[in-house]
């Protein structure tokens, strides 16, 4: 079949609509340190963990310095499918946030 108006072939059946799917996420790390949440999204990314971040867009408007708390914002937030909760965990429990460097702390 051929559409009378711009001669296209047609087809039998249109093709099945892409049905978004549902992923159930939980969260493996709330902070309001930027830079932990930064590095923890990339060593996520690098293990091939899908991951969801929260509140970072607001936190760019509202910075108040690199761990300052701020009400409007809350904990900044990353979330990962559920069936990689337990090993997202064990990635992010060799992140302690003592053992990160604030530049502008610097003794040297």
């Amino acid at each position: 079949m051929v559409c009378p108006d711009c001669e296209t072939n047609l087809v039998e059946e249109l093709p099945p609509e892409a049905q978004s799917e549902f992923v159930d996420r939980v969260t493996v790390l709330e902070t309001t340190n930027h830079s932990v949440m930064l590095m923890a999204k990339s060593l996520l990314e690098d293990a091939g963990i899908d991951c969801f971040t929260q509140g970072t867009g607001t936190f760019d408007q509202f910075y108040s310095g690199p761990t300052a708390y701020n009400p409007i914002v809350g904990a900044l937030k990353i979330q990962v499918p559920a069936e990689a909760e337990e090993e997202a965990l064990q990635i992010l429990a060799e992140i302690e946030e003592e053992e990160i460097v604030d530049p502008s702390e610097d003794d040297t």
